[in-house]
């Protein structure tokens, strides 16, 4: 989809360009998507934070990120644990808001399985001895040159994932022939499809 684009895409064809997009996107920084702003509630209280898509699981409609266990936002989401995702491409001038679910998950075969499989210098910084947020004195640097995982064991207990499962889509598209929005709400067996006003 470009924007000179006239054709009106299908249903499909949106929900096709979602998945690629967010799979294109999942442990790539610097792709449009690959670090999406997870805004949530606490105590009446908006927060909101950048954080790197790590996978996406579209047959389970997931995504999912890591943090630092320690991180305020673990004990907000397991407090309340709805959280909006806000993707947007500023060359495509697509926008993609997710309304989820989201589990904390410190322990199990999956989290070990993301641990295991993570580059090590992407793991680096669960070995600060504070947690995130902390306030210091002087700022302490992890040095990450050739860090191996077996370096990193002491930072396992710190490290979480945070498993998100969508409920709700909001697509925008920014099109100079005409700017489209459609909405795609999980009904429990498929998306229920509905065009808006953008």
């Amino acid at each position: 989809m470009s924007l000179t684009d006239e054709h009106i895409p299908t249903r499909d064809e949106i929900l096709t360009d979602i998945w690629q997009r967010l799979s294109d996107s999942a442990d790539q920084a610097g792709k449009a998507w690959g670090v999406p702003v997870l805004s949530n509630q606490f105590r009446g209280e908006p927060t909101a934070r950048s954080v790197v898509l790590r996978a996406v699981d579209s047959e389970q409609r997931k995504l999912f990120a890591f943090t630092d266990a320690r991180s305020p936002k673990v004990a907000q989401l397991r407090e309340h644990s709805a959280a909006i995702w806000t993707f947007y491409d500023p060359v495509g001038r697509i926008q993609l808001i997710a309304h989820t679910e989201i589990e904390v998950k410190s322990v199990g075969a999956d989290v070990d399985h993301f641990w295991n499989s993570s580059r090590p210098e992407s793991l680096h910084c669960y070995l600060g001895e504070d947690a995130p947020g902390t306030k210091v004195d002087t700022p302490s640097v992890v040095p990450t040159m050739s860090i191996q995982l077996h370096d990193l064991a002491g930072g396992r207990e710190n490290f979480a994932v945070l498993e998100a499962t969508i409920k709700e889509l909001d697509w925008l598209a920014l099109r100079r022939s005409g700017n489209l929005r459609a909405r795609f709400h999980w009904t429990g067996e498929d998306w229920d499809f509905s065009w808006l006003v953008p």
